[in-house]
């Protein structure tokens, strides 16, 4: 009795040519669905360190304030004046003795940085930085424990909020604000 090619290989124990298809497209949906949720566990890593910086940075600037009786930074007392963190201010959170913290504490270690070594969110591309990859914040500088609200949802914070300090950034992912304010 003669055998097909088909039979030899079934014999063999060889796949068929459909045999094969089902199985890489199996392979590629099984891989499509794990690689999604590799791409939102990154975006939710990225969320998480972003909004443990903006925490810490508000820990960091009120323990400045204890330390030195005054707010780390490098402009005049503005009410409700918004503070970029870099440069002087980034060194003194960070403690390199910078104008204002002569005893080189440590207040804040920064955990992404730019070329220019200042502090950027999760979100940042190499390169040059744009404005939605920095920290900012907002100091009580009349000590009543209030930050005025702007009104306006592109200037932290929209509404009243009763802290001494705020700290916000950019999630470039939700195209939203985040904020020490949203606890």
């Amino acid at each position: 009795m003669k055998k097909t090619i088909k039979q030899h290989f079934r014999d063999q124990g060889g796949f068929t040519l459909v045999e094969l298809l089902t199985v890489i497209v199996i392979i590629a949906v099984l891989s499509a669905l794990l690689l999604g949720s590799i791409g939102a566990a990154f975006r939710f890593a990225k969320r998480t360190k972003a909004h443990t910086e903006i925490k810490n940075l508000e820990i960091a600037i009120n323990k400045f304030y204890t330390e030195y009786r005054r707010w780390p930074d490098t402009t005049p007392n503005l009410p409700n004046e918004t503070v970029r963190v870099d440069g002087d201010i980034a060194r003194m959170l960070a403690g390199d003795g910078i104008r204002g913290n002569t005893k080189r504490f440590q207040f804040m270690s920064f955990q992404s940085l730019n070329s220019a070594n200042n502090p950027v969110n999760p979100w940042a591309r190499p390169g040059s930085p744009s404005d939605n990859d920095y920290y900012y914040f907002k100091l009580d500088h009349n000590f009543d424990n209030v930050i005025d609200g702007t009104g306006d949802p592109a200037e932290p914070p929209q509404n009243t909020v009763r802290r001494s300090v705020i700290v916000w950034t950019w999630n470039s992912d939700r195209q939203e604000l985040m904020g020490s304010w949203d606890d």
